[in-house]
């Protein structure tokens, strides 16, 4: 009998996705997207994107993703440098995966429609975050641990129409049609 050791060698401070690409229906919003749904490997901390692997379904490549769906991938931040794989997402969901940081650089999409950060540590939201995403449509931050948010912001987002900040300490209420303008948001945040 003959053992075959692989051994992988991953430089320090690097993260991986390891992709089960497939077509997924959002919602029926934004019809058939290409989706990456990654295995993450962390290797020390959780800086930079370094590599993204799995089998692309026939005719795609890594620009034709639109998609990401990370799952219960614990991981403190989103890792940088995302976008220089996939330029053209334009939904990213990020789910129950212990995030405890978030930054506009993250969202750094101008194509971006939606963002589903549920169930995740993070405890506030900085008045630039969505500064490099303005077309986002649909906003969730639903069960994660926010203190602290701002109507600033979503300023600039003229085409919001759906915001949730359900079961947060102090936004716990808030979900629903933020009307595709700041005033609304911002009433949605006063609450």
């Amino acid at each position: 009998m003959i053992a075959i050791h692989l051994v992988s060698f991953f430089p320090t401070g690097a993260v991986f996705f390891d992709c089960n690409f497939h077509i997924s229906q959002w919602d029926g919003t934004y019809g058939n997207v290409y989706t990456c749904e990654p295995i993450l490997i962390v290797n020390d901390k959780d800086d930079v994107l370094s590599d993204v692997t799995g089998v692309h379904l026939s005719g795609k490549a890594d620009a034709d993703v639109q998609g990401l769906n990370v799952w219960y991938q614990k991981i403190t931040k989103i890792p940088k440098n995302i976008d220089s794989f996939f330029p053209n997402l334009i939904i990213i969901q990020w789910h129950n995966s212990g995030l405890t940081e978030i930054t506009a650089e993250d969202f750094n999409y101008p194509r971006l429609k939606t963002i589903w950060l549920q169930s995740n540590k993070f405890t506030h939201i900085a008045d630039d975050l969505f500064k490099n995403s303005p077309d986002l449509e649909h906003v969730s931050l639903a069960s994660n641990l926010i203190t602290e948010a701002s109507g600033e912001a979503f300023y600039g987002l003229d085409k919001l129409s759906y915001l949730d900040f359900q079961s947060n300490p102090c936004y716990s209420g808030i979900s629903g049609n933020a009307g595709g303008n700041r005033a609304a948001v911002l009433e949605l945040l006063s609450n």
